[in-house]
């Protein structure tokens, strides 16, 4: 049995506080295929949030390296999504000092296969 967590629901406007867009980012798969990716990171607070901020760079190569880990086939669909999201989630979580990301969103993606 598998016990799922249930977020707490914010309102639109403390979603839009504590969360983090990135750019566009781009970047190959491991099979050398291109993607094309945005995501919104959505912290616990704001502070959290200011702290994503100032590891913009870190943030974005957890990112890189996430993508430039999978296949094509392994991100492919809602699962793939997903998996992304959370192996992204993860990593970030390890490098945060205080808080935690609460949800990876993504916002835009195109692989070009």
């Amino acid at each position: 049995m598998q016990i799922q967590q249930v977020e707490a629901k914010v309102s639109a406007e403390e979603f839009e506080k504590a969360t983090l867009e990135t750019e566009e980012i781009r970047t190959n798969l491991l099979t050398g295929d291109l993607i094309l990716a945005k995501f919104a990171i959505q912290a616990q607070n704001e502070k959290t949030k200011h702290e994503l901020e100032l590891r913009k760079p870190q943030v974005i190569h957890i990112i890189l390296k996430t993508l430039s880990s999978m296949k094509p086939e392994e991100i492919q669909g809602p699962a793939g999504m997903k998996k992304v999201e959370e192996a992204i989630k993860k990593e970030l979580n390890q490098l945060l000092e205080e808080g935690k990301v609460v949800n990876v969103i993504t916002t835009h993606r195109i692989v070009d296969v």
